[in-house]
């Protein structure tokens, strides 16, 4: 290939690149979930600690080299001789420490995380061919005459309505809408926790049920959007909890104790109190131990030679733990958190909480809320 081709090559790969980081800090930050096939990898991958710097995600690192690299390839379309050059060595770094890192993340996401997360391999395939690219460009002459016009600016102009383009096909399915869930051996009141896991008026004809796990960082974000939307159902929607310890995660080891400990909570009368404590972001670290998670339980009014005993393995708070387990994995439920409606009339639904919030917003559980 020629330089001007091998460039502009190089130029589309970063927009493709701007579409992919795009497409997953927007699911970040509107807490939606991109199309990624049935086994949930996508959301699994980006729930993980590990996929956020400084408390932001990844991808707006991925999003802003992408654009870096989108930038120099367009300043090298009306660069020459040793000004061409120095541009296409910066280019060359970044996408040598760009493929790297993509390296480390695809480790980290299928032999730690144990998912497979479609966006994250794509980015790193562009990542690869953009370092083939630009080892090329690093053995070309740089051009000696400068392009002009609108030259300069059209590869760029294609990628950014390519990269404009595929966005706007992909972020309808990224916000989606509530599925139906087929129960299988369960009818809708099997799914209803007991009433010490639930709160809101006890009459209230929509249930939501939340399938979490303590030591799940977007459940813990979640969690206060999930208390306003039952304060905000006017006494006609009610939330229940059930436990997904996601325990064969990083990060995750202590997911089983901490809901064995919720469930202690829960007999003592103290579990959404328990909850909101553990799901506090200054306990993020203190719920990962039993220690922790003790001191937590004494600290919202807990027994502590009851929540020792609870944790034992034969205890009835155990008991209940697995049998919440148990119904997730018969309910064929992916990702944390999920959320079930149950609503008189309705077929049970089951979203992420963007999807509940548009759930509720909709009919008939619009009527049913206010009044209609």
């Amino acid at each position: 290939m020629t330089t001007k081709v091998l460039n502009r090559v190089s130029g589309f790969l970063a927009w493709g690149g701007v579409f992919v980081a795009g497409v997953l800090t927007y699911a970040h930050y509107t807490n939606g979930v991109p199309p990624c096939g049935t086994g949930g990898g996508c959301a699994k991958v980006a729930a993980d600690e590990s996929s956020r710097w400084f408390g932001q995600p990844v991808a707006l690192y991925g999003l802003v080299a992408y654009l870096l690299l989108a930038v120099l390839a367009l300043l090298r379309e009306g660069a020459v001789g040793e000004t061409w050059k120095r541009l296409a060595k910066v280019s060359l770094w970044m996408v040598v420490g760009g493929f790297a890192l993509s390296m480390m993340l695809m480790y980290t996401s299928l032999a730690k995380i144990r998912a497979e997360c479609h966006w994250c391999i794509a980015s790193a395939a562009i990542m690869t061919v953009l370092l083939m690219v630009h080892v090329a460009l690093k053995e070309k002459e740089p051009p000696q005459a400068k392009e002009s016009g609108f030259g300069i600016i059209a590869p760029t102009f294609v990628g950014v309505v390519l990269a404009a383009a595929l966005f706007g096909f992909t972020e309808p399915r990224i916000r989606g809408s509530a599925q139906a869930v087929n129960l299988g051996p369960y009818s809708a009141e099997d799914l209803i926790p007991p009433a010490n896991r639930l709160v809101g008026s006890p009459d209230a004809p929509i249930t939501v049920i939340e399938f979490a796990d303590i030591n799940c960082p977007a459940c813990r974000s979640s969690f206060l959007d999930a208390k306003v939307i039952v304060t905000n159902g006017k006494g006609k929607v009610r939330m229940g909890f059930r436990h997904y310890p996601l325990y064969t995660l990083e990060g995750h080891e202590s997911s089983i104790q901490a809901a064995v400990v919720s469930q202690f909570a829960a007999k003592e009368g103290k579990f959404w109190a328990f909850l909101e404590k553990a799901y506090d972001p200054a306990n993020t670290e203190r719920v990962k131990t039993v220690d922790g998670l003790v001191s937590v339980a004494l600290e919202v009014g807990l027994d502590e030679a009851g929540v020792k005993k609870a944790l034992q393995e034969d205890s009835p708070e155990t008991d209940q733990v697995v049998a919440d387990f148990v119904m997730t994995q018969t309910l064929g439920i992916k990702l944390t958190p999920s959320f079930i409606v149950i609503a008189p009339g309705t077929t049970p639904k089951i979203g992420n909480p963007v999807q509940l919030a548009r759930l509720l917003a909709e009919s008939p559980y619009r009527e049913i809320i206010n009044g209609r």
